[in-house]
């Protein structure tokens, strides 16, 4: 069941063993709380975990691009992605008040206070070494695909980007996100980024 299924994740507990062991399927949440109780199994909160993401980036160049044709306004990835992130994530864990910083390749890192909430033209940071809820790292300029890195504060978000494809890899600790939130919170941003003009309606 659903419910089996997010308390083996929220444990640590391999599924496969229990199939292994015999146990029949499918586990209910019952089931999973003994074998639990026997292997003594808990997740540690020191335990990161990933989920990446990949995006077609030429929505998001396509909509910058007409924000500066039409309305002569300069806008990043950085601010866009930055603010889908913070609407995403408030929608996953129904926060009233996020602080998500922006850090890119040459170490500037700037914190915003519930950016999805300001006008994207109008994006207002400040440079801060505070924990974030968020902690967007554009690694866009370069070749990296990728980047394992150690959420201290909060959630950490990579942007990387080979040719017309944005890589998006999610990293948490469970003390901050359970795995059903940051599942939740990459799918909207990822449909966010997909169609950017619809986000903004």
């Amino acid at each position: 069941s659903p419910k089996a299924r997010r308390m083996a994740e929220d444990a640590g507990l391999d599924l496969s063993v229990l199939v292994k062991d015999g146990l029949p399927q499918p586990f209910h949440a019952a089931e999973i709380a003994e074998a639990i109780a026997r292997s003594g199994t808990r997740q540690s909160p020191s335990m990161m975990l990933q989920i990446g993401a990949q995006v077609p980036g030429n929505a998001c160049d396509a909509f910058l691009q007409r924000m500066r044709d039409e309305a002569g306004v300069e806008l990043s990835h950085g601010n866009l992605v930055l603010a889908f992130a913070a609407r995403a994530l408030r929608h996953a864990i129904g926060a009233e008040t996020l602080t998500l910083s922006l850090e890119t390749v040459d170490g500037a890192r700037l914190a915003f206070v519930n950016p999805d909430q300001m006008r994207l033209s109008a994006m207002t940071a400040k440079e801060s070494d505070a924990p974030a809820d968020l902690t967007l790292l554009d690694l866009r300029d370069g070749y990296l695909t990728g980047v394992c890195v150690d959420p201290s504060g909060g959630a950490t978000l990579v942007m990387t980007r080979t040719g017309d494809t944005l890589h998006l890899t999610l990293t948490y600790r469970p003390d901050h996100l359970t795995t059903d939130q940051s599942i939740l919170m990459m799918r909207d941003l990822t449909e966010r980024l997909a169609e950017p003009m619809m986000a903004l309606v």
